[in-house]
């Protein structure tokens, strides 16, 4: 058969100017047109038949305003990056599927209009999918949710999500990777992934850049996070850019086995990077962290926080505030460890409490610091020296410039010794200070 070329250039212009999809021609989408006052009845059965035929329904540009749409496993929307928008009518979700099977989306702005919505909805919600694939997808202006995944897993990748309360809230992950999204302005929380109960769940949060989060719902931490991990086990937080935000650049809170590598962080108003609560394992390495009211907590070992390395990690300029809860002044301090755990190869420097903190009042076991720098801290070394407190080796490290001792003993909040460095720590069975340099 003879193809007749200028018949093949004409086609294939056509293709490449409607988002040059692979696979499947694209389905037609009859009476479904941009501009209309309500076309949610008009997109649901385009969306169907393009799914009932295992065609992408592709998207023209312009605005489709639509609410509560179901959409079946199996779908594909492909609309014009920057240009397809799908603008919400009420306060539902815009999009809603669920069930077994995939659904993909590339190229549309999801648009709320800041129209009224439970803060636990959110403008797409998907339950119950093994492979979802979102890219290039624009999520903006709503009081709720960006895009809420129940049980999925696949990928979210190249979104922006901006003006919205939080940007991904993943329940319950099964294999999800979101990968290299831009997340601005969020009221509460950047990214969340959280499990219904403790247990494995393996998500990959990489490569995203996280900026300009508040805390417009209060409280002690749970809003105000880039990134918060809660409940989830193994899952891998790496090489983000988090800059701005109102409570923790990376918090992560009875999350076992969690990794948080490379990130590069700036301006945070607590502490930093947190492994908090019932946790064991976590493994907190050549990250940057800087201007963090705390740098970065491993921490509540009354609640069976434990075991964890930190290293290679760079903390620069935390200050002191006023605690979220009021009274007294607080933070200020680089690295903390509390039990089970090494910090070894970390350079700390401008922070006015201690550049490292190990253990809190009863609440230390078993830590190594070693091979550290401490430049310009308060102290170089608050360690708790309270009666149950046991177990802790500082050697190897240098500490230059902190005038209130190179390692000081604590018992709670009071300074309780002077510069182990010089006196011994003889009457502290199990505190080991040696071969540290001070100057």
């Amino acid at each position: 058969m003879v193809i007749e070329r200028r018949s093949f250039l004409t086609a294939g212009a056509s293709a490449l100017a409607g988002g040059g999809l692979i696979g499947p021609a694209a389905a037609a989408a009859p009476g479904l047109k941009p501009g209309g006052a309500d076309q949610s009845a008009a997109f649901a059965k385009a969306v169907a038949a393009a799914a009932a035929s295992g065609r992408p329904l592709q998207l023209e540009a312009g605005a489709y305003r639509v609410g509560g749409v179901a959409v079946p496993p199996g779908t594909r929307i492909e609309g014009i990056p920057g240009a397809t928008r799908l603008v919400a009518i009420g306060p539902g979700p815009i999009l809603r599927a669920e069930g077994g099977g995939d659904l993909a989306l590339a190229g549309l702005t999801l648009d709320g209009g800041n129209a009224g919505m439970d803060k636990e909805q959110g403008l797409v919600m998907l339950s119950g999918l093994a492979a979802v694939d979102i890219r290039d997808c624009r999520f903006r202006a709503t009081p709720g949710h960006a895009l809420v995944l129940q049980r999925c897993g696949g990928l979210v990748e190249t979104c922006a999500f901006e003006a919205v309360q939080t940007a991904i809230y993943a329940n319950d992950s099964a294999g999800l990777a979101i990968r290299g999204n831009r997340v601005r302005g969020c009221g509460d929380n950047g990214i969340l992934v959280h499990r219904s109960e403790k247990g494995y769940d393996g998500t990959l949060v990489v490569h995203n850049r996280i900026e300009s989060i508040r805390a417009d719902g209060g409280g002690l931490g749970w809003n105000g996070n880039g990134i918060n991990v809660y409940r989830a086990g193994h899952v891998v937080v790496a090489q983000n850019v988090l800059r701005d935000c109102a409570f923790s650049f990376i918090r992560a809170n009875s999350a076992d086995a969690v990794e948080i590598l490379g990130n590069s962080c700036d301006s945070a108003g607590e502490t930093g990077i947190y492994s908090e609560f019932a946790f064991e394992g976590a493994v907190i390495a050549q990250n940057v962290v800087e201007r963090a009211a705390n740098g970065i907590s491993v921490v509540n070992f009354d609640k069976g926080g434990r075991l964890a390395t930190v290293q290679g990690n760079i903390v620069r300029s935390a200050f002191r505030r006023i605690l979220p809860e009021g009274g007294r002044e607080s933070y200020g301090s680089g690295i903390a460890i509390e039990a089970d755990a090494t910090a070894t190869g970390n350079v700390v420097e401008n922070c006015p409490t201690a550049g490292f903190s190990l253990g809190y009042g009863n609440y230390l076991r078993d830590v190594v610091l070693s091979g550290n720098v401490a430049r310009q801290c308060g102290v170089g070394v608050a360690i708790t020296v309270a009666d149950a407190a046991r177990g802790a080796l500082v050697t190897g490290n240098v500490f230059s410039g902190c005038p209130g001792g190179a390692v000081v003993g604590y018992a709670w909040e009071d300074k309780a010794t002077g510069d182990l460095t010089a006196e011994g720590t003889g009457a502290y069975p199990g505190i080991v200070v040696t071969g540290n340099s001070v100057r």
